[in-house]
């Protein structure tokens, strides 16, 4: 039996938690203080559609918030009620009283501050939780959504009191992405660099929190002048939470790019097609990302004329309830994730290199602040044309080492100067190697190295997971 099917086998039925932002909404959306009304899509069958696009986690957000109202009458426990009908059995709510406490600054106990003692806050959050925490599908819930370092404090301070009362609930904070040097410029000294300061920021939020994981969402597809290009922060970003996660045993979750939005009425982040969709999840797997979602599933409902304007049917779902091809795309992803599950959960991430053949033709501006590292199980490593992202992960209990291999070249840049031309990807094993499981195009196949040689063809964002050993 291959090495790839004994991962399978054994570990059969593991899972990675996946959900989107924005789900069926209550029926309305808005632009400024402008509001339009739709039917309310929070029905039994609108679920079932969400669970069927493969997500099995519920982030309610807004769409049902609870405010302390009577519970047995409420909005937020008609929804559960159907999402756990719909066969969703893990929903995260939006507490309104809970969610404030983590918009704070500079802390919520001590003199001065909304609780004199920790015990007080661990009583306002029994008192919070009481009505739904026995509520059936009842799962997490949320706090702030990309709190800035203020802030962190307040958050580390509801996330250890929710986890004192009950360490069953799920607390979801998503942390700032690396995307904004001045925010980062504040926690940290003069000549510190910007990912030196993000990391920072990463570790204040586990030391305040003790959370078990890191996340953040970071969207690499931007309209820019050159027509289209990959965040120049996205590849080290996700290094650096990689990295952090590695060194403080945490697990990485990230947020994928569904959608397409407006800033001032021009086009800012570009809606991903089957293409960019793959690219990003076969980038994920690469850092060994836990937990999966995506932003967003349905257009999201608010708009601002003078910033975030999400145009209808820029996302899985538009406006009217209509499936988008997204919405095909990222069902395709999520059933291919869980296949994957029982293996890629074994792993953890260890390092990352980039191999890199000029001429860039795909303009790389996003390789300018990675750092990379060094394969241990690896001797050496090439590229044909532009760029391809290596990464290393390991199976401790098992020390088993698997990599994972993308062509991580802007696909539209890519096409324009290779047309359909295929990467040629060349690496070769240390000697006591001598075949590997190769997974690729969702087919797996077991291949001899002969001299410890591996070759792979990629298209853009084409990826390819490797299980190295000797037979």
């Amino acid at each position: 039996m291959s090495l790839y099917q004994r991962y399978l086998n054994k570990n059969q039925g593991k899972t990675f938690p996946i959900y989107a932002y924005s789900p069926p909404p209550e029926g309305k959306w808005w632009i400024d203080d402008q509001i339009f009304t739709t039917e309310d899509f929070r029905t039994v069958e609108r679920y079932q559609e969400y669970k069927e696009c493969g997500f099995n986690v519920l982030f309610m957000q807004r769409t049902a918030a609870y405010n302390g109202e009577d519970w047995s009458t409420c909005e937020t426990k008609a929804a559960m009620e159907k999402a756990v009908k719909a066969g969703l059995d893990k929903i995260i709510i939006v507490d309104e009283r809970i969610f404030a406490l983590s918009t704070e600054t500079n802390g919520l106990i001590g003199e001065g501050k909304k609780f004199a003692t920790e015990q007080d806050l661990d009583d306002f959050i029994r008192d919070c939780i009481k009505d739904y925490k026995h509520q059936e599908g009842f799962y997490g819930v949320q706090l702030m959504d990309e709190p800035f370092h203020p802030r962190i404090k307040a958050v580390g301070q509801v996330f250890k009191a929710v986890r004192r009362v009950d360490s069953s609930i799920f607390v979801h904070c998503n942390l700032n992405p690396m995307i904004i040097p001045h925010f980062l410029y504040q926690i940290c000294p003069p000549g510190m660099n910007m990912i030196d300061c993000y990391e920072k920021y990463l570790t204040m939020f586990l030391e305040e929190s003790g959370s078990d994981y890191i996340m953040m969402d970071i969207y690499p597809f931007y309209k820019t002048p050159e027509k289209a290009n990959i965040s120049k922060y996205y590849f080290a970003g996700l290094e650096c939470v990689a990295r952090v996660c590695k060194k403080y045993g945490k697990e990485m979750h990230i947020v994928m790019q569904s959608f397409g939005m407006n800033v001032r009425n021009k086009p800012y982040h570009l809606l991903p097609n089957e293409q960019r969709m793959q690219y990003q999840k076969n980038v994920l797997i690469s850092f060994g990302v836990k937990e999966f979602a995506y932003f967003t599933y349905w257009t999201k409902q608010a708009n601002n004329s003078k910033g975030e304007m999400f145009p209808d049917g820029k996302a899985m779902m538009n406006r009217q309830g209509e499936r988008t091809p997204v919405w095909y795309y990222v069902q395709k992803i999520n059933e291919e994730l869980n296949e994957l599950a029982p293996l890629l959960s074994q792993f953890e991430y260890k390092t990352n290199a980039y191999f890199v053949t000029p001429p860039l033709h795909s303009n790389p501006t996003y390789l300018e602040m990675v750092r990379g590292g060094e394969l241990s199980q690896v001797t050496s490593g090439k590229t044909d044309r532009d760029v391809v992202l290596v990464s290393e992960l390991y199976d401790k209990k098992k020390r088993q080492y698997m990599h994972c291999v993308v062509n991580v070249a802007d696909p539209k840049r890519y096409a324009k100067w290779h047309k359909k031309k295929k990467q040629l990807t060349t690496l070769c094993y240390a000697e006591k190697y001598n075949v590997a499981d190769v997974y690729k195009n969702e087919k797996w196949k077991t291949v001899v190295l002969k001299d410890g040689k591996l070759e792979l063809l990629l298209s853009p964002g084409e990826g390819a997971i490797v299980l190295p050993y000797r037979r």
